[in-house]
């Protein structure tokens, strides 16, 4: 996950999201994602850059943080309906997360940010069941951020528009399978 130019940051299946720099072999640790009971590991399955030195990161324990890279407890946490497999950022308005967790649920947050626009909270917007019949794999937002594409583990992948999320007409929702080629 890039930051800046120097900057890369990376999640664990140990939990632990450190951020590398490139120009210095040294890692540091920026947080740890702590597992609600002792019986499941807490993978970070997912890391996004929110801009200002805010990253978020979700993983199997349920959970999406936010964090300031400079201090290593998160400044936000947000329950999610399951283990989270994917994320994605509006890359027009950058207001907008969207989370794929299992049990075929989207989730979108509404990023809150200050007056120098740094985001401080994230508030679960809409949670909704995925149009295709398996898990999904990867969630990836349009360049317009007008639309997401989702892919399952099926191979079938599916693209809804934001405008139509909460409604039930179909409009311009598609969905088709991909072939492997030979």
């Amino acid at each position: 996950l890039d930051y800046d130019q120097n900057m890369l940051f990376a999640g664990g299946m140990n939990g632990m999201i450190r951020r590398l720099d490139i120009n210095n072999p040294k890692s540091l640790l920026v947080g740890k994602h702590k597992s609600p009971d002792d019986l499941s590991k807490p993978a970070c399955s997912c890391l996004k850059a929110l801009g200002n030195g805010i990253i978020a990161s979700a993983g199997w324990h349920r959970q999406l943080h936010l964090w300031d890279i400079r201090q290593q407890t998160p400044i936000s946490t947000v329950e999610l309906p399951g283990k989270a497999f994917s994320m994605d950022l509006d890359p027009k308005e950058q207001n907008l997360l969207a989370v794929a967790t299992s049990g075929r649920r989207t989730c979108f947050f509404d990023l809150r940010r200050t007056d120098d626009d740094k985001v401080t909270n994230a508030e679960l917007v809409l949670d909704r069941e995925s149009s295709l019949k398996y898990q999904t794999r990867c969630l990836r937002f349009f360049p317009d951020g007008n639309a997401i594409a989702i892919a399952s583990i099926e191979g079938r992948a599916s693209v809804e528009y934001l405008d139509e999320l909460g409604r039930e007409a179909k409009g311009k929702k598609f969905a088709f399978k991909c072939h492997r080629v030979g």
